[in-house]
Formats: structure tokens, sequence, C-alpha cells
């Protein structure tokens, strides 16, 4: 699990170890992704991760919660949503 880390790292991390890494907020070179649906929806108590969308939010009123997952799949299959890791879209770097 790599949450949180520039991309440059969690590539070269995904390179050198023998077994898949899931990123959290790590980029696109993990072997695998998560993104929690609390952040997804714009419902997480707290303050939301930076980088994480509200799908929800920029739905019309009468829109449902399946019309947001909805709205991820296709932007994340379309515009790779999860493409940066967090410290890239904020800026710092190594």
């Amino acid at each position: 699990m790599l949450e949180c880390i520039p991309q440059q790292l969690a590539k070269r991390i995904t390179e050198e170890v023998d077994v898949i890494t899931i990123g959290i907020g790590a980029g696109v070179d993990c072997s695998g992704q998560v993104l929690v649906l609390y952040d997804l929806l714009g419902i997480t108590p707290g303050k939301r991760p930076k980088f994480s969308k509200d799908f929800l939010a920029e739905l019309d009123a009468d829109k449902s919660i399946t019309a947001a997952i909805e709205a991820y799949v296709k932007a994340d299959q379309c515009c790779s949503v999860n493409s940066l890791s967090l410290w890239d879209r904020v800026g710092v770097r190594e």
C-alpha cells in the first residue's frame, strides 16, 4: 500500500518489488488504485483528501449516488482522474 507519495517514488517502488502495489493518491504507476467511496462522494468526515474529486456535488440535485459512481468511472476511463499523485497535484517534489 503506497499512500500519498510522489508518483515517481511509487513507480520506482513498484518496479523494484516482487509484489503488487496498491496506490492511494500515489499516481498511475502502481499495480492498482484505491479510491475510498466516501471521498468520491464528498461525504468524508473532516477534510477531503486533495487527490479526490467530489463527483456527487457536480451532479444535479436529483441525481443519485449511482450516477456519481458512473460519472467517476467515465472520468477515470476517459481522463485518468487518478493520474497524478497527491504530491504532484499540490506541487510538492521529492
